[in-house]
């Protein structure tokens, strides 16, 4: 098995435990993880896909922190990287 092949498997599994912990049932959940997939193969299928993490964090708390010096110690804090720092603070 592939490594693009094991992330597919464990991206199925995590839609399947998304729907058990919606508390569909596990045949539903089963089944709805498969169909779902299946879509999103069709859809982006031969893509490379990012998705981006939510961010836990709004644009004005990296504002507070930034005392415009500290651009490398805000990115390290909030875990993003210096495009969207500046982004966040308007830059």
């Amino acid at each position: 098995m592939s490594i693009k092949d094991s992330i597919a498997e464990l991206f199925k599994e995590d839609i399947f435990k998304a729907l058990l912990e919606s508390e569909i049932d596990e045949p539903a959940a089963a089944e709805l993880s498969q169909r779902v997939f299946k879509k999103l193969q069709e859809k982006w299928g031969g893509t490379d896909i990012y998705f981006p993490k939510r961010p836990p964090y709004t644009s004005q708390q990296i504002q507070e922190a930034f005392n415009g010096h500290n651009h490398a110690e805000v990115c390290k804090q909030f875990g993003i990287s210096l495009k969207t720092f500046y982004r966040a603070i308007g830059g």
